[in-house]
């Protein structure tokens, strides 16, 4: 369970959006929801990484992120002291790609949110609106959450440019899939999909050994 979240909920903003409403009960209310004693203040100092402060402000929205994530897969979100576990592996995480891309001079400025936050706005204002409301976020905590996707993305172009899918892995993923469904498109048809994936996979599995190596080094104090 601990490594499902490994960076999904940096990059679930697409997924999220797609799945449109979330669940009712019966009576058509909204289930989810965030309480005051879930959060901690803004500026409580949650954990120390390496000799900086990490504050509650971030970890009140890896920990929104977290149950939104396990709600979407409808699994058990009533555990408060377990979500504050799981979210505190997301912030720990987060918080070290953002000292690592920093060593590296990598960084997304808040023009570049605004400018991605107009584009989404933009394509879908309704649906933007909808998830605000249905998961309780603000624009700002939204923004922070484009932001660490942003950097994640732009991390991988940098450090990881190079990605070789070949074609004996294009193939051994079709067959895999074949086994599984006959009614499967031909190969050339869904090739580039394929190959698409594979890069996505390699680069996770790229971006899961750096964080591995980068906690196995950090100097770490809870706080909460």
């Amino acid at each position: 369970m601990r490594k499902i979240l490994l960076f999904t909920a940096l990059l679930s903003l697409t997924f999220l959006f797609a799945c449109g409403d979330s669940k009712e009960d019966e009576a058509g209310e909204q289930t989810f929801e965030i309480t005051d004693e879930e959060k901690v203040g803004q500026d409580e100092v949650v954990m120390y990484l390496n000799g900086e402060e990490v504050t509650g402000d971030k970890y009140n929205l890896a920990y929104l992120q977290t149950k939104v994530q396990l709600f979407q897969f409808e699994q058990d979100v009533s555990d408060q002291e377990v979500l504050k576990d799981l979210a505190l592996d997301v912030l720990l995480e987060q918080e070290l790609l953002h000292q690592e891309a920093a060593e590296k001079g990598i960084e997304v400025t808040e023009e570049d949110v605004e400018e991605e936050l107009s584009l989404i706005k933009s394509e879908s204002r309704e649906t933007f609106d909808a998830f605000l409301d249905t998961y309780s976020f603000d624009e700002d905590s939204y923004k922070m959450m484009l932001s660490n996707a942003m950097l994640y993305d732009k991390y991988i172009t940098e450090q990881f440019p190079n990605i070789e899918i070949t074609d004996e892995e294009i193939e051994e993923a079709y067959e895999e899939i074949k086994s599984e469904n006959e009614d499967v498109a031909d190969l050339e048809e869904i090739e580039e999909s394929l190959r698409g994936g594979l890069a996505k996979q390699k680069e996770s599995e790229k971006m899961q050994e750096l964080i591995e190596s980068l906690k196995e080094e950090a100097e770490i104090e809870t706080k909460i």
